[in-house]
């Protein structure tokens, strides 16, 4: 049944076209700037996944294999302590992750008081360029963040060039971290 309703979930997404919003006012896969009804859609859908993520009880998901589920030090834009989940799509195979894989960080700071989680979510077509990723990030109340830019807070969810620049530097040319040796071993 939940799965039924992510489907759902991603047929609106795509119908209304919110699957190619940016979150940083950043150009858009065609190279035009974000329309506010993308930016909406892109708000819509992202509040929809969030509404799934709880449902599901994502924190009951592990960590990506071949790492810890216990608070990790975390970088910039990041919080100071993270912790990773990953749903069973790219724990089967994380170094080749399929459609429908979600990677999830919580971003908390050096008290370990949550500030932030942010979200990757694959799915076909959203962003051919970069592997198909799809960026969100919600406050600690599961609402979505924004970025200040200089016509006004921007939503970030969709294709958040931010995310894009630094992830596009993950070793394996597959945006994410975790599967990055770190001394000869995975990522912690």
């Amino acid at each position: 049944m939940l799965r039924f309703q992510l489907v759902r979930c991603l047929m609106i997404a795509l119908l209304t076209g919110s699957m190619t919003a940016t979150g940083n006012g950043a150009d858009t896969a065609d190279g035009n700037k974000s329309a506010k009804g993308k930016s909406d859609a892109g708000v819509a859908f992202a509040g929809e996944f969030w509404e799934y993520l709880t449902r599901v009880e994502y924190r009951n998901w592990g960590p990506a294999p071949q790492t810890s589920a216990d608070f990790r030090d975390g970088e910039n834009p990041h919080g100071a302590r993270t912790k990773l989940y990953v749903n069973r799509t790219i724990y089967e195979d994380p170094t080749s992750p399929a459609y429908g894989s979600i990677l999830i960080l919580e971003n908390f700071d050096s008290s370990k008081k949550l500030q932030a989680v942010t979200v990757m979510y694959r799915s076909k077509d959203t962003a051919p360029t970069e592997n198909d990723w799809y960026w969100m990030q919600y406050d600690e109340d599961g609402k979505v963040d924004n970025f200040a830019s200089d016509s006004g807070p921007v939503p970030l969810a969709g294709r958040i060039e931010s995310c894009i620049t630094c992830h596009a530097k993950a070793q394996g040319k597959d945006y994410i971290y975790a599967n990055d040796p770190v001394n000869g071993n995975v990522a912690p």
